[in-house]
């Protein structure tokens, strides 16, 4: 573009190039169009000056300030304009409103702090919450008493999806104490859903001690009410449909413990 001494072209435009050859005198030339002030005009190689030399206010035409010789050759080179819409660069940024991707791939982690609706655009489908990490189990009284000494072993996990808690671990008890009461497991990761009906329960699995079944409860289980952080440790019998709360504690492990329950906070 070397002795090019028009207006700089914006790469995204388009452009138009019309081309008279004059008669004598004539001063009017009728273009394809044009957006006024974004064209450049040539009268026989020369550029011309917008206002001084011609106007072209209309977006139609062009209009010498002298007429044009018989012959001349004018050129009218007009730009159509580019306007970008709204966008957010590679690297940061942030969308306002709603967006739609049809497909997404990404190598790195999406942060949605608001939460996905998935399958749906219903409050139903919103799943608001993803986590996992760790609790510590701890065995006590429901009425109080000396709560059990919790061992090296005893460590919880849980995964939270949406409202979803599913924990599990194992309880490891060195000395038994002496609690009054229902006994239950204290330190649950979220509060149990306060609605009525929303009681979980849960398996105890392989039960080296810890809690002691008998003869007339020969069944363990454990079971969290709404609103609590908390657990019962229950000793049932199926046959007879019966249950207890008073379930007596020893040393030992408790491994592979598994509930899920619904919380609210």
């Amino acid at each position: 573009m070397s002795g090019y001494i028009g207006n700089i072209p914006v790469p995204q435009a388009t452009q138009t190039r019309d081309t008279f050859t004059a008669t004598a005198g004539q001063t009017s030339f009728a273009t394809s169009g044009y957006t006024p002030s974004f064209l450049d005009v040539f009268l026989n190689g020369v550029h011309l000056v917008n206002g001084t030399d011609y106007t072209a206010t209309n977006g139609s035409d062009v209009v010498l300030t002298s007429g044009a010789a018989d012959g001349d050759v004018l050129e009218v080179l007009s730009f159509g304009t580019f306007q970008t819409g709204d966008f957010v660069p590679t690297s940061g940024g942030t969308f306002n409103g709603s967006v739609t991707v049809p497909s997404l791939t990404s190598t790195n982690a999406i942060t949605a702090s608001g939460g996905v609706y998935l399958g749906g655009t219903g409050s139903d489908n919103l799943l608001e919450d993803y986590e996992t990490g760790t609790w510590t189990p701890q065995v006590a009284g429901g009425s109080g008493g000396t709560n059990p000494t919790m061992g090296s072993d005893n460590a919880g996990w849980y995964v939270r999806v949406g409202n979803v808690v599913h924990i599990g671990g194992t309880i490891h008890v060195t000395n038994a104490g002496s609690i009054l009461g229902s006994t239950i497991v204290s330190g649950l990761p979220f509060l149990i859903q306060g609605t009525l009906g929303h009681r979980s329960s849960g398996s105890l699995g392989a039960n080296a001690g810890v809690f002691t079944a008998d003869s007339t409860y020969p069944n363990l289980i454990i079971v969290g009410d709404p609103g609590y952080t908390f657990f019962y440790a229950i000793k049932k019998n199926d046959q007879t449909n019966s249950y207890s709360h008073v379930v007596s504690v020893t040393t030992g492990h408790m491994y592979g413990f598994l509930v899920s329950y619904q919380t609210n906070a």
